[in-house]
């Protein structure tokens, strides 16, 4: 019997002086996330407000004087995202790029066709149109892109309110 207390004893001696799993350092593993974010928001000026929606009204001189008439700086698309992928930006026309007589049909002879300008690049909407490419980011970047129209003026123009609605549409790859 005292052989046995002396080895419990002994026992509970060394489990105490030595921790079974003894090391020289301990790590802290720490983990967080940030969430994907890309957005787009337009304004009538340089200066970000959040607006997801923007009117410009043309001069009426510019839709009726022959040829072709620009107009700069209508509006600023801003575009925000911290994908490490990158993000496209495309611009589609609810009438094909032209401005139709009180929402009419976009092949009315009385249309007047115009080219979006984008960043100074000219787009054609007679269909939806890639106006940005970012193949990677590095960090959370917000690109400030110009909006014109280039407008092929038409003097035969019936009287009348014209129209079109430009979309602009941002993708995470």
């Amino acid at each position: 019997m005292k052989t046995i207390a002396k080895i419990t004893a002994l026992m509970a001696s060394v489990v105490v002086a030595a921790p079974a799993f003894a090391a020289t350092q301990a790590t802290l593993k720490l983990t967080g996330s940030v969430p994907a974010s890309t957005y787009i928001t337009i304004a009538s000026t340089n200066v970000e407000t959040g607006a997801v929606e923007q009117s410009y009204t043309i001069d009426s001189a510019k839709l009726t004087t022959s040829g072709s008439n620009n107009v700069d700086n209508i509006a600023y698309v801003f575009e925000t995202s911290n994908r490490k992928s990158g993000y496209t930006v495309t611009a589609s026309s609810a009438h094909n790029g032209k401005l139709t007589l009180d929402d009419s049909s976009a092949s009315d002879a009385a249309a007047i066709s115009y080219a979006l300008m984008y960043n100074g690049q000219e787009k054609s909407l007679s269909s939806s149109q890639t106006v940005t490419d970012i193949s990677s980011l590095t960090g959370k970047t917000t690109n400030t892109k110009s909006v014109g129209l280039k407008i092929t003026g038409n003097p035969n123009a019936l009287e009348g309110t014209y129209k079109d609605t430009v979309t602009f549409t941002i993708t995470a790859k």
